[in-house]
């Protein structure tokens, strides 16, 4: 009886996992703008980036980021990133020297800005690709600037 029970109870576990929706790995233009909508909504005066999540497969990691004041430099120890520009304007500073710098979760660095590097203006349409392990910054926002923001493996685009 016990081990009815418990083989059951695994049973109905092993169906209750293979009911969960898988992470999406498609959105359509109407669902980005939702999102767009949402995170314009949902962002407060005083948080100067709200990221929501967008698609996930195979190691890659693809989020919304509305920026709409100037936040932290970073740096991505192990990730390549990769950015989309949907909306806004601003201006990326890649390279230089991380200021301030301190670790956060996921083997990242945080800074409040960087020392040197390059600057260049991004518009809608750019695509940059930012190396782990290289400062970069969002040093001017023009009111706001929506992004794309693929996170990578090192290495994985240049495997594939």
């Amino acid at each position: 009886m016990k081990t009815t029970m418990i083989l059951a109870a695994i049973a109905l576990a092993g169906t209750a996992h293979a009911q969960q929706p898988a992470t999406p790995n498609f959105l359509s233009s109407n669902e980005v703008r939702a999102l767009i909508a949402r995170a314009a909504r949902d962002i407060k005066p005083d948080q100067p980036t709200l990221s929501l999540p967008m698609v996930a497969a195979d190691g890659y990691v693809a989020r919304l980021e509305y920026r709409h004041a100037v936040g932290p430099a970073a740096i991505h120890e192990t990730d390549t990133e990769l950015f989309y520009v949907i909306e806004g304007s601003g201006t990326l500073i890649t390279g230089g020297a991380l200021v301030n710098g301190s670790p956060r979760p996921g083997g990242n660095l945080s800074g409040s800005s960087i020392d040197g590097g390059m600057p260049r203006r991004v518009a809608p349409g750019d695509i940059i690709v930012v190396p782990a392990g290289t400062p970069h910054f969002f040093s001017a926002i023009d009111g706001k600037l929506v992004l794309v923001s693929l996170h990578m493996a090192a290495g994985a685009l240049a495997k594939r």
